[in-house]
């Protein structure tokens, strides 16, 4: 079983349990969940899944936490290059954020079609790390570009 199935039985288990789920609705980056009970979330457990940011500042702290990010960054990228391989898609389309970033950077490196998506006036991270390498670039505001 792939790594991700993992993550995802456990976020399961930590938000109280499929019976715990009223509702859910995800975008491209996020999912959004209506629970029967909220005090069944074990926040601090869902906080220590396999998942990073990039924390601003040199801080001891900030850099252990950005130097495992890498890791976790590695790691995507392998995972999001077996998906593509296995789902072959004729384009790869991100909206923006952390979680886009590596399907949209494989996309790029294995010759698929790509575009990005920023709904932000200003482009976050991720779209500019993959800005020279997408074929197309969507934005909602004029000043984005």
């Amino acid at each position: 079983m792939a790594n991700y199935q993992a993550d995802v039985k456990a976020l399961l288990q930590h938000i109280g349990g499929k019976e715990n789920i009223r509702a859910v609705s995800h975008c491209m980056t996020r999912m959004r969940f209506v629970l029967v009970d909220p005090a069944k979330v074990e926040t601090d457990k869902i906080e220590a899944l396999p998942c990073s940011s990039l924390r601003r500042g040199l801080s001891p702290k900030a850099i252990i936490h950005n130097v495992k990010g890498v890791g976790y960054v590695v790691s995507a990228l392998k995972k999001s290059k077996k998906l593509i391989e296995s789902f072959q898609p004729d384009v790869i389309l991100g909206t923006g954020g952390y979680a886009s970033f590596p399907a949209l950077y494989m996309g790029t490196r294995m010759g698929i079609p790509t575009c990005v998506h920023e709904a932000n006036a200003v482009p976050g991270l991720a779209t500019r790390l993959v800005a020279d390498r997408v074929d197309q670039i969507l934005v909602t505001f004029a000043e984005s570009a």
